[in-house]
């Protein structure tokens, strides 16, 4: 078998190009040499522009929050999906916030003492609203929206706004906006959405000009346009909304649908961060980190990436660590990058639970931990890094540092070399060559060993002598086979190969009697057949006692209905997820028997099958359990 020396060391390095909240690019380039075995521990090529594919910021409308202006309540759009619900405290802040020019009957108190009662106060509003006052039209549309005295009713809402913003107050005319946007109480509306924030926005109302500049960019409701999407950004801007600040500066950093203008994006940034929006700091950092026009500063890009990452923006903590690692900036504090990439790692970024895992592995910044290495190695993994899923693969399948396991090893290298990482493309060769973790398959070892030399010169005499001999136990037709399947390979992104969830639905078919279920019964049937079972052991499968197995032959076959309260529902839900997800694992039926017939250590010295037919439900947990841990889904951070 084939020794491949497994490079712990490989630092994702460079710095992730998208702001929190902005898509992250799909061909970042991770690390400059992600092969194992080379003489350097860390990934040390330049922070240069182009070291970032997509460049340093990519733009789309943030994800928007509720919003709410001068007591109005309104909820702002963007994600329309996200849309929330009003809280009962902002309808009683909104409903008494009238307007000192527009003081009606119905306005409450200002002293708390003499606050009227909801439903008085309601009456009020309803007597001066039937006048035509718009600020008691616009809190009565407040007070149903969010249920305040009265039941929420959006439908109801909708049309005392409407009375308010045809009156022309604004903020019903964006709280309107919002309804139909939101399609709250009804089918969404942007159509009808845009009228009104337009509407609000030519009163210089500031959210709806932010709403309004959204709708262009994304062209919702209304075709794309990003020169009125700039137009009332700007608006936004000028009235100071935070949010409408960092998209005008991502819109002038990026250039879309106009010349890039860093210079003017950059003023903006800045009052976008002094108005709260910590994004804005994370952009700085990356400009002066990149643009050969900021005149490249590392000193004032660690200053925006820390004011930044104390924010808690995820990815200026992983760029903050990268800057203050580098020895270029000469002020590398290994301590200082190791308390950044943890801080990133816990909020999720793949890159820095590598990096975190390697400062745990050397020692660097840290005392050295194995444990909590493999921990972070397991997280990056599961994002799909394909260095981590490499070296945790290497490792299980070496027993260095774990239990041996060849099966979850060729699972999480077999991951790593479907995404093109040539080292694990090798050691995948080798594995199907001396039939560790997988049946011997010389077809698939000489693809995935040519496939590995194409990509990398990573003990290139090893690997050519293992595709050598390989080759010695193919015959031409197969040979060529083999190689046809290497010019048809191409390598898969992490959405494709990551398990995903599976569940069973067991309700009644139509017209059936209850507790019958037939499409579950017809699954267990196909399972006996898939793992090559006799029906005698359907009894056991489903948890009933031998003398029962009369009545489970026509469980089977659908004659019979299931005993309320029976375990037997539950037990084809977990049996149906341990065969899903060992479908997905080994992909080959015949790899999948041999293993559930394989006697493992962890499950007390006995076989995966043993326990799934012993009758025990919790035999059958331990083993859908275990089935979690080769699959790594455990840990999942």
């Amino acid at each position: 078998m084939l020794e491949v020396a497994v490079r712990e060391g490989d630092l994702a390095k460079d710095a992730i190009p998208a702001c929190l909240g902005l898509p992250e690019s799909k061909d970042v380039r991770i690390a400059a040499d992600m092969v194992p075995g080379n003489t350097t521990d860390y990934v040390t090529g330049d922070r240069t522009a182009s070291s970032r594919s997509a460049g340093p910021v990519v733009w789309q409308a943030v994800p928007l929050q509720r919003e709410s202006t001068d007591g109005s309540i309104g909820v702002s759009l963007a994600d329309l999906e996200r849309v929330g619900k009003v809280t009962g405290s902002q309808a009683v802040e909104g409903a008494s916030s009238v307007s000192d020019e527009k003081r009606g009957a119905g306005r409450p108190h200002e002293s708390a003492d003499h606050l009227p009662n909801e439903s008085c106060l309601l009456e009020q509003w309803r007597t001066t609203a039937s006048r035509g006052d718009t600020d008691a039209q616009f809190n009565l549309g407040c007070a149903y929206l969010v249920g305040w005295g009265v039941g929420r009713d959006a439908t109801t809402a909708a049309s005392w706004f409407e009375a308010a913003a045809e009156g022309g107050d604004a903020r019903a005319q964006f709280n309107l906006g919002v309804i139909h946007a939101a399609g709250d109480g009804g089918e969404k509306n942007p159509l009808r959405a845009s009228k009104w924030f337009t509407k609000a926005a030519e009163q210089d109302y500031a959210e709806a000009q932010f709403n309004l500049g959204s709708m262009y960019e994304n062209g919702e409701g209304i075709g794309r346009d990003m020169d009125e999407s700039v137009k009332w950004y700007q608006c936004a801007a000028q009235n100071g909304h935070p949010k409408a600040q960092f998209n005008l500066a991502v819109i002038l950093t990026a250039g879309v649908g106009k010349k890039t203008n860093i210079r003017k994006a950059i003023p903006l940034y800045e009052q976008a961060f002094a108005n709260g929006v910590a994004e804005a700091a994370h952009n700085l950092g990356v400009l002066y980190d990149t643009k050969e026009e900021m005149q490249k500063s590392p000193l004032r890009a660690i200053e925006w990436y820390r004011k930044a990452a104390e924010n808690g923006v995820a990815v200026a903590q992983h760029n903050l660590a990268v800057c203050i690692y580098t020895d270029a900036n000469k002020l590398k504090d290994e301590k200082l990058a190791f308390k950044w990439f943890r801080a990133a790692a816990e909020q999720g970024i793949m890159l820095s639970q590598h990096n975190l895992a390697v400062f745990y592995e050397k020692g660097v910044g840290v005392n050295r931990d194995a444990s909590k290495a493999m921990h972070w190695y397991k997280c990056a993994a599961n994002q799909g890094f394909p260095q981590s899923q490499y070296i945790l693969g290497a490792r299980l399948a070496g027993g260095k540092g774990v239990n041996r396991n060849y099966v979850s090893g060729f699972v999480w290298i077999r991951y790593a070399a479907e995404q093109g990482h040539p080292a694990s493309q090798c050691l995948l060769a080798s594995m199907y060559y001396s039939g560790r973790g997988v049946f011997v398959d010389y077809l698939e070892a000489y693809k995935w060993v040519t496939l590995g030399l194409t990509n990398t010169n990573f003990h290139v005499d090893q690997c050519v002598r293992l595709r050598d001999d390989i080759a010695k136990n193919l015959r031409q037709d197969q040979l060529k086979r083999s190689k046809q399947s290497v010019i048809d390979w191409s390598p898969k992104s992490w959405d494709q190969l990551k398990p995903s969830g599976y569940s069973i639905k067991l309700n009644s078919a139509n017209g059936e009697p209850p507790y019958r279920i037939i499409g579950p019964i017809k699954f267990v049937n196909k399972l006996l057949d898939m793992w090559e079972l006799d029906h005698e052991n359907a009894a056991s499968l489903l948890g009933f006692d031998k003398q029962y197995k009369g009545y489970v032959d026509k469980l089977l076959k659908g004659y019979e209905c299931l005993v309320e309260g029976s375990e037997t529902e539950d037990r084809i839900a977990y049996l149906f997820y341990i065969w899903s997800v060992l479908s997905e694992l080994f992909r080959d039926s015949a790899v999948e028997i041999q293993w559930l017939r394989t006697v493992e250590q962890e499950l007390d010295g006995k076989a995966p099958m043993e326990l799934i037919l012993s009758g025990s439900i919790t035999d059958l947990l331990f083993v859908k359990e275990f089935v979690d841990f080769v699959s790594g889904r455990l840990g999942v951070c």
